[in-house]
């Protein structure tokens, strides 16, 4: 009995001595465990590099005569990557000329009649007026049957470029004869010069049109024109401005045959090849730009509430040489989105995440494609 009464007052002693201490750490580790379990993880992201890609499509049916790039060749905004053919633009551009000239043979047949029908008193007048009229109307068809004749040629003369480009290429390397090269280089040459005669002409041309509507007008402020060359003459304008209308529309599908690189950067994919059918929409190749333009990260819903544009972060390049600068979120995504597959931790489950884009620190080298690591409190 007196052991165990002993034992009791020890134990008294011990917690009378201790009792503070021991509360004060309990209360400190209960304080700890809620801190933490109120405290949400830091952020943690893994983000992709970026950059522009043009996915470049036909804009109308063709054949394709030549793809004038290679997989991975670099290329500038404006390059010719591939030219399309189509016989139709051919017919039609010919049917136009054919037509011009019909418009020209009429245009003479009225100035006879004019000319035959000028019998009253005010002979001189009417000669004039006929002839200013005439002289306008003259001018526009011929403007006409030059700017057809330019787009025929000028599609003809790509095809030359091309082919004689592509010999140039052959012959230094001693597979096209130097027969071939001369004649290819001839046959551009001789169809550029005529073709920059037809341009002058054109120029010099509208300049006249220019000079004979201002005759016509200033004559006809001090002489009225006869009701009868008005009406003789405008079945005809009309038609020539339907010609018009019809050469624009086929100049516009003439220049959708020459493909072109919207941007800077390296072709990324060849779709289709030369001699291939395609229709419009279908897509020919694409061109990737070479540098980084952003760098889309995927954020955990649980770090959703801090998440927000503005934000600055740490960010990490994994390949050698390895940093870290800060970056910022410039845009956060609507909605949650799958990520990509490739950054599935396991590769048979999605995962799911906030999209943000960031900004892309000047002095970092990295590659479109590349995976970058993006922390923060």
């Amino acid at each position: 009995m007196k052991t165990l009464f002993k034992r009791f007052n020890l134990h008294g002693a011990f917690w009378q001595n201790n009792a503070l201490p021991i509360t004060v750490w309990v209360c400190a580790v209960c304080v700890v465990c809620l801190l933490f379990n109120q405290q949400m993880p830091r952020i943690e992201m893994t983000g992709i590099a970026s950059s522009e890609n043009r996915l470049i499509s036909s804009q109308v049916n063709g054949r394709l005569k030549l793809i004038h790039v290679k997989l991975f060749e670099d290329v500038k905004a404006g390059d010719i990557l591939a030219i399309l053919e189509n016989d139709n633009i051919q017919a039609q551009l010919a049917t136009a000329t054919a037509e011009n000239t019909r418009l020209n043979a009429e245009l003479l047949a009225m100035e006879d009649r004019l000319r035959s029908s000028n019998q009253n008193k005010a002979m001189q007048e009417f000669t004039d007026s006929r002839r200013f009229n005439v002289d306008v109307e003259r001018n526009r068809l011929r403007i006409l049957d030059l700017t057809t004749l330019i787009e025929s040629d000028q599609i003809i003369l790509n095809g030359y470029k091309y082919k004689l480009d592509l010999l140039t290429e052959l012959h230094k390397d001693n597979i096209a004869t130097s027969y071939e090269y001369q004649l290819a280089q001839n046959e551009y040459q001789a169809l550029a010069r005529k073709l920059e005669e037809n341009q002058n002409a054109l120029i010099q041309t509208k300049l006249d049109l220019e000079n004979s509507i201002t005759r016509r007008d200033q004559y006809a402020k001090m002489h009225p024109i006869p009701q009868s060359i008005q009406l003789a003459i405008e079945p005809l304008r009309s038609k020539i401005l339907i010609q018009q209308r019809k050469i624009y529309e086929l100049k516009i599908e003439d220049a959708m045959m020459i493909i072109q690189s919207p941007i800077d950067g390296r072709v990324s994919q060849l779709v289709r090849g030369s001699g291939e059918t395609v229709l419009r929409g279908e897509p020919i190749l694409s061109v990737s730009a070479t540098q980084t333009s952003q760098i889309v990260a995927y954020a955990k819903e649980i770090h959703s509430e801090k998440i927000e544009e503005g934000l600055t972060l740490s960010l990490f390049k994994r390949s050698a040489p390895q940093t870290m600068t800060p970056t910022t979120i410039q845009i956060v995504g609507p909605e949650i989105v799958q990520l990509p597959k490739r950054l599935w931790p396991n590769p048979s489950l999605p995962s799911w995440g906030i999209p943000v884009i960031l900004s892309v620190p000047e002095d970092l080298m990295i590659k479109p494609g590349e995976t970058v690591g993006v922390i923060g409190l």
